[in-house]
């Protein structure tokens, strides 16, 4: 289905911060997988994600970028797999990615290919 907008002007969000703000993603990716594990796939300590949710430190601009990542290509390959089809996916190797990881790709690269990956998936089914 085509998405068409059928407005003809957007106007700009009224809280844009809340937009912006990294924290929900990175809470809700807590909530999903607990704070270990999230420590793990962010790469940084338990209690640095802690402090992070706590507001006793800040994000660095590169990681509210991982924390975005992480999150959009969790939620997009949710939308395809079952949870553990999608963990075995991240940390197996992929054609859609010339046989990388993708979980190596979203290190080096950002979440693009994934999601172009997974687009592949959605619509050609799993290879």
């Amino acid at each position: 289905m085509a998405w068409t907008l059928t407005v003809d002007r957007v106007i700009a969000p009224r809280d844009a911060a809340s937009l912006r703000d990294p924290l929900p993603l990175l809470e809700r990716l807590q909530r999903a997988f607990g704070q270990r594990a999230v420590s793990r796939l962010l790469d940084v300590g338990a209690g640095t994600v802690a402090n992070w949710m706590s507001g006793k430190r800040s994000m660095s601009a590169p990681m509210i970028k991982r924390v975005i990542d992480l999150h959009d290509v969790f939620n997009r390959a949710l939308q395809i797999y079952e949870p553990q089809v999608v963990v075995d996916w991240l940390l197996g190797n992929d054609r859609y990615l010339d046989g990388r990881r993708p979980i190596d790709v979203l290190v080096l690269e950002g979440a693009g290919p994934l999601v172009e990956a997974l687009d592949g998936h959605a619509s050609l089914g799993y290879p």
